[in-house]
């Protein structure tokens, strides 16, 4: 170093100081004690002769120090990888965004979700199962959703970011005007304002109200100040924080694409008010009269309030369902639950419903085996359950007259004791008789007509109501085809609790076996009601292997089990299986893909 670069004082200091240092003894270490802890470290390195560190270089690092360095690096190494796995973990497991039930009213009645932005997991899974399907059903379910919207799927898509919820809600100030909302997520806030606002232009703002916020359109289809539904729908409480739903969906798997969930009770009345509101706004000025037209008059029995002979409206049921889908390794899987309300039955199955489905004959479209006891069934089906067989196994065949006809209840073919132009007027004039059969009817000789005037359909149905009540197990099976009367190619099989009341069964239900084309038989405990065309195959379900994985991992000790033989692509086989968990009832479905 120059005297020019040298600090002051320094010049003459420097040399004498490293003759000191040379001729000074080295200390001997003083003894230490090492904790267990250190037991790892390293010792700090001594000096080593010659190797003294040149004057005025910088101090040779520690390596103890660095060892810290190195450690504390390595922690939050660790610390930003976990943070990056627990990323990657809800990337792979949850959805992306913010969801439809965010956005709609707590106040629903109703909601379904299509989300098509579930996690990675989902997604690849989904992309496995139809990665050969030929798109032919690509954005059904979308479309679906705006079947009978004052707008299309079509206006929708070009802004739409796979995530649509729909929901059945009434204003609470205005309960009586119920409408269907949606909630569309939005990629294009601006396109999506441009489009929805010439749709409303077009269709009104009675029939479209719309509002783009936070990343979501929400839309109301209804009959009257639709937009003002929604500015009323968009200060609610939202849906996703209710209890009811909160709790209702955690029963189910997280992460599923599609979900549905419903107050029974309330989403009955309000779509049986949304129905009439739409029937009066396409009728007009007419919409509110009845038969006898008087306003408000909704027709009651007889000319205008329906069928003569058939069952009445289907009784209203409470409770709370939930049902998702997600996808699986080869199957689309289905569970759902409903809570409290109206449940057919709480005894324990009376037969292993899988085992018994198991033995049914192969070579069917679909077989079921359902659990009594049935003591509830009434209350969910009421007269519908009688006439399901009057219904299903053809049309009313009269005394070999060659093709269905319509009997009246009372055991008249029709007015005027049986006259053909009295009877034609009748049938023209209600249609709905006729319903399921082949939409053609023939005319019986008068001397036929004592014999048939006796019948009574309504007594068949209440026989085999009666039947069903009483029957421990119900079967059935439906083979492809069908007969020249439009019949189903079916046979329902009842499990009686002994055998006198099968017996009694099968002498109860000669009439039905006179008004369709069924054949009616009785062997032990069981009555058989078979079709003509009814030709199952000859092996047993419980042998087919598109059967064993339909029916895996269905709900523990089963009431109910049921297959269907899909065939086409992409679905080949669907199996349902529901029971009991506690006070609900549970179900789960696969469907099979591959």
């Amino acid at each position: 170093m120059s005297g020019e670069d040298r600090p002051p004082g320094a010049a003459n200091d420097e040399p004498e100081a490293a003759e000191d240092a040379a001729a000074a003894p080295v200390p001997a270490p003083e003894p230490t004690i090492q904790l267990a802890s250190e037991s790892a470290a390293e010792p700090e390195p001594e000096p080593v002769a010659g190797l003294e560190p040149e004057p005025g270089a910088p101090p040779r690092r520690s390596r103890r120090r660095l060892v810290g360095v190195l450690s504390a690096a390595g922690v939050a190494l660790a610390v930003v990888a976990a943070g990056g796995a627990f990323a990657v973990a809800r990337l792979w497991q949850d959805s992306v965004g913010r969801m439809p039930e965010e956005i709609l009213p707590a106040s629903a009645a109703a909601f379904a979700r299509i989300n098509l932005t579930p996690g990675l997991s989902q997604r690849l899974k989904f992309g496995t199962l139809f990665a050969g399907s030929d798109g032919n059903g690509e954005h059904a379910l979308e479309k679906a959703v705006f079947d009978g919207a004052p707008i299309s799927y079509d206006d929708v898509a070009p802004w739409f970011d796979g995530r649509l919820g729909v929901a059945l809600w009434a204003d609470p100030a205005h309960p009586d005007a119920p409408v269907t909302l949606v909630a569309a997520a939005a990629k294009d806030a601006d396109k999506a304002r441009s489009t929805l606002d010439a749709a409303q232009r077009k269709a009104g703002t009675d029939r479209l109200g719309f509002q783009v916020a936070d990343g979501y359109a929400l839309l109301a289809f209804g009959e009257k100040d639709s937009q003002g539904a929604v500015s009323a729908a968009a200060k609610q409480p939202k849906l996703a924080q209710a209890a009811d739903f909160r709790s209702a969906v955690g029963t189910l798997p997280a992460d599923q694409p599609l979900l549905g969930w419903a107050d029974l009770g309330r989403a009955t009345k309000l779509a049986e008010k949304l129905a009439m509101g739409r029937l009066t706004a396409e009728l007009g000025p007419f919409g509110g009269l009845g038969e006898s037209g008087s306003e408000g008059d909704s027709g009651g029995e007889g000319e205008s309030g329906g069928s003569a002979a058939g069952p009445s409206a289907v009784p209203d049921v409470t409770g709370t369902l939930v049902i998702g889908a997600q996808a699986a390794a080869d199957s689309i899987e289905v569970r759902g639950r409903l809570i409290g309300g109206t449940q057919v039955s709480t005894a324990q199955p009376a037969v292993d419903a899988v085992q018994a489905l198991g033995g049914m004959p192969s070579g069917t479209l679909a077989s079921g085996v359902v659990s009594g006891p049935f003591d509830g069934i009434e209350g969910v089906l009421g007269e519908e359950l009688g006439w399901l067989p009057l219904t299903l196994f053809s049309s009313f065949d009269v005394a070999g007259g060659g093709g269905p006809i319509a009997v009246l209840p009372g055991g008249a073919i029709g007015p005027g004791g049986g006259d053909p132009e009295a009877i034609q007027k009748y049938l023209e004039e209600h249609p709905e008789v006729l319903e399921g059969g082949s939409g053609s009817f023939t005319f019986v000789d008068p001397g036929e007509l004592k014999s048939v005037e006796m019948l009574d359909p309504q007594k068949a149905a209440d026989a085999f109501g009666a039947g069903v009540t009483k029957a421990t197990a119900l079967s059935f099976s439906v083979v492809s085809g069908g007969d020249k009367a439009g019949g189903v190619p079916l046979m329902v099989d009842l499990r009686m609790p002994d055998a006198a009341a099968a017996k009694q069964l099968h002498t109860d239900l000669a009439a039905l076996t006179q008004l369709t084309s069924a054949t009616c038989e009785v062997s032990g405990e069981h009555v058989v009601l078979k079709a003509k065309s009814y030709a199952p195959g000859t092996g047993k379900l419980a042998d087919v292997e598109l059967f064993r994985q339909a029916m895996a991992g269905g709900v523990a000790k089963p009431s109910t089990a049921v297959y269907f033989d899909a065939g086409d692509e992409p679905v080949k086989a669907i199996g349902l299986t529901a029971g009991r968990d506690g006070a609900d009832t549970v179900l789960f479905a696969r469907l099979v893909t591959r």
